[in-house]
C-alpha cells in the first residue's frame, strides 16, 4: 500500500437525507425507519436531483439512499423488496 501522502483522495457525497428534506419539504417521516429509500417509489424525480447536485458540487462518488434498506425491513411495512430493487436499478 502506498504512504498515505501519496494516495489520491477521493470525495464521498454527503447526507442523502439531509439534501432530500431540502429537495422535498416535509417528507420526513419519523415512525418510517426507510423514509429516504421510500423516496425511490414516492418521489423518485427528487432523488436523481440529490444525487445530481452532488455530482455537479464535484464528488468522486456517490452512495446510495438505502441505509436501513434490508430486504426484511421492506417486508416488515408491507413492502416487495425484489421489485424494489428492480425499480431502483
Amino acid at each position: 500500500m502506498p504512504p498515505r501522502t501519496s494516495r489520491k483522495v477521493r470525495v464521498l457525497d454527503g447526507s442523502f437525507a439531509t439534501e432530500l428534506s431540502n429537495v422535498v419539504k416535509d417528507f420526513f417521516v419519523q415512525e418510517r425507519p426507510n423514509w429516504t429509500f421510500d423516496a425511490v417509489i414516492t418521489h423518485p424525480e427528487a432523488v436523481i436531483m440529490v444525487h445530481k447536485r452532488y455530482i455537479d458540487a464535484g464528488v468522486d462518488d456517490i452512495t446510495s439512499n438505502t441505509y436501513h434498506a434490508s430486504l426484511s425491513s421492506l417486508a416488515q411495512q408491507g413492502l416487495d423488496g425484489p421489485s424494489l430493487i428492480m425499480t431502483v436499478i
